[in-house]
């Protein structure tokens, strides 16, 4: 399977979406390329992806690119980019505001946004920020801000 990853913004981007491709190859045969959003409709053509990843289908121009791709039998991923909708009319925009026949799946970051989605999809966590730190496990955690399991613990 061939799959297109594009990268809208560099800096915010590229970091992660790399990480999403070096998982990919190393669990699956699949080949991945990341491409800058600018040369989208000159990638598509050449590369021929089987799926094509993408940060929204907000943009008229590229969902035209998108459909291409699914008219020749190749699939459609959301995976956002560009930060949480902090408001109800965010939200709704972000979740609802777009050709929705064209999404195969959206990555959502969290089950309350993917509660307002339309089109089938699945709860990833936010993975744009996973690749900045190891992750320590629940007793190093205890250990670090003197927690007891047992009393409980509420954050906030």
């Amino acid at each position: 399977m061939r799959i297109l990853i594009l990268c809208d913004h560099q800096w915010r981007d590229l970091a992660p979406h790399t990480k999403v491709q070096v998982e990919i190859e190393r669990i699956s045969q699949h080949e991945v390329v990341i491409c800058d959003i600018h040369l989208f409709a000159q990638v598509v053509e050449i590369y021929k992806p089987h799926l094509v990843l993408i940060n929204h289908l907000h943009d008229p121009a590229r969902n035209k690119i998108v459909d291409s791709v699914r008219r020749r039998g190749g699939l459609c991923a959301v995976l956002p980019s560009e930060g949480r909708s902090n408001t109800d009319e965010q939200v709704e925009w972000a979740a609802k505001k777009f050709d929705t026949r064209l999404c195969d799946l959206y990555l959502s970051w969290s089950q309350e946004f993917a509660n307002h989605l339309t089109v089938p999809y699945t709860v990833t966590g936010c993975p744009r920020f996973d690749f900045y730190q190891t992750h320590p496990d629940r007793d190093e955690l205890a250990s670090l801000y003197g927690l007891s399991f047992d009393r409980p613990i509420v954050t906030v």
